[in-house]
């Protein structure tokens, strides 16, 4: 496996920042290495032998990475709890009024570990990596560093949950059970007092004091539910941490802007001369235009 380092970007299929599931932070770090390596070595899912992909996590990088003392606890702690655990993709398209639709896949089917050599391998369900490793314009994207130092999965999942956002805007509001739903918060946490003191407070301090985002929020109820709004400002804090801001390629830009044309979101005659100037990478890589950028680009 290729080396990993702080300042390596990942990017998460949006797939996989809006599914319901509930990791640890030593699980989530896990998920991020093994994301890295199946971005960076694709292989043909559909022909993997018994339906997994391996990713090896030997012990003194994932200790460099994390700067964790425990390492070898960490990581055979994480591959204990992800036994057995599931992520869900809700589909509203194939809602009935009385239930929802969903797929839900268990993160693996096999765990190995091998003291002598100081490496854990975790062999992942391949059917659900390569969903979540079909990133083109709909991904997240941010550092494995700063993510990673994060305290809890909780905050982790709020955290990218926000810079699926940072890319178009510097703001954004859920619902409170939209997040209790998506990060499988307990039942408790529908009470306000201990989503508040449990989740909502921490998380934030958490995600301001360790991340590249200084983020704040307000409360709103409207139409009957309690929306949690919020707004942060992106921050530098040294010069190696500018990778923050890193450009996106012209392709990624094009994807980005294209899918602001999908959500029926505004996007500026700058943005759509970006677009046009990359149509043919655009196309090449899969992409097709819908209809409002059809009709945006013959506007120009």
């Amino acid at each position: 496996m290729s080396q990993i380092t702080k300042q390596d970007v990942l990017r998460q299929s949006n797939a996989l920042t809006t599914a319901a599931y509930s990791l640890g932070r030593n699980e989530k770090r896990i998920l991020y290495i093994a994301l890295k390596h199946f971005l960076d070595n694709p292989v043909d899912y559909k022909k993997t032998e018994f339906g997994h992909v391996s990713v090896d996590i030997e012990t003194n990088r994932y200790a460099s990475l994390f700067n964790s003392e425990n390492a070898s606890k960490e990581i055979a702690a994480a591959a204990s709890a992800m036994k057995g655990k599931e992520v869900v993709f809700y589909l509203p398209d194939e809602d009935t009024d009385e239930d929802k639709a969903y797929d839900s896949f268990t993160w693996m089917v096999k765990r190995s570990h091998r003291p002598k050599r100081g490496v854990t391998t975790f062999y992942f369900n391949a059917e659900l990596i390569s969903i979540i490793t079909e990133v083109k314009s709909d991904f997240t994207k941010f550092l494995i560093g700063d993510a990673g130092e994060l305290g809890s999965g909780h905050s982790m999942r709020l955290y990218e949950s926000i810079k699926q956002w940072s890319n178009r805007r510097n703001s954004v509001s859920f619902t409170v059970q939209w997040m209790i739903d998506r990060y499988c918060l307990p039942k408790s946490y529908e009470r306000m007092s201990d989503f508040r003191r449990r989740f909502l407070k921490p998380s934030v301090e958490d995600i301001a004091k360790k991340t590249d985002i200084k983020l704040r929020y307000t409360e709103e109820k409207r139409n009957g539910e309690i929306y949690i709004n919020f707004e942060w400002d992106s921050i530098i804090r040294d010069k190696s941490t500018k990778v923050i801001e890193e450009e996106l390629t012209p392709l990624e830009q094009a994807q980005v802007i294209h899918s602001k044309l999908v959500a029926k979101e505004d996007v500026t005659k700058k943005e759509l001369q970006v677009l046009k100037k990359n149509l043919t990478e655009f196309s090449l890589s899969g992409g097709q235009l819908c209809e409002d950028a059809i009709e945006a680009l013959r506007a120009l």
